[in-house]
């Protein structure tokens, strides 16, 4: 037997975007010299961990993100930002 059922509400601020607010400082993890190709070549690199960046963050690369099941790699072009859901968003930018 089926029973139809629809509700709604208001919810509080999601618990990634609350877990995140407070952190405003990017801490270096360490530096890692990377190869990014003939167009880039080898670059001193900052390895973050992705714990650490806040949704007001941006994250110029070239920079390595760690997080426990992934790494992402940032060519010098790109940057990221984290959304409220805790997303990380990748946006090529001009040099």
């Amino acid at each position: 037997m089926l029973i139809p059922f629809r509700g709604g509400g208001k919810t509080s601020k999601p618990i990634a975007e609350k877990a995140m607010q407070n952190k405003t400082e990017l801490k270096v993890k360490e530096i890692r010299e990377v190869y990014f190709g003939s167009s880039f070549g080898w670059k001193e690199t900052p390895v973050y961990a992705r714990a650490d960046i806040s949704h007001r963050a941006k994250v110029a690369g070239p920079a390595i993100i760690e997080e426990m099941s992934s790494t992402t790699i940032l060519p010098p072009n790109y940057e990221a930002t984290v959304d409220t859901g805790a997303n990380l968003i990748l946006m090529e930018r001009s040099l």
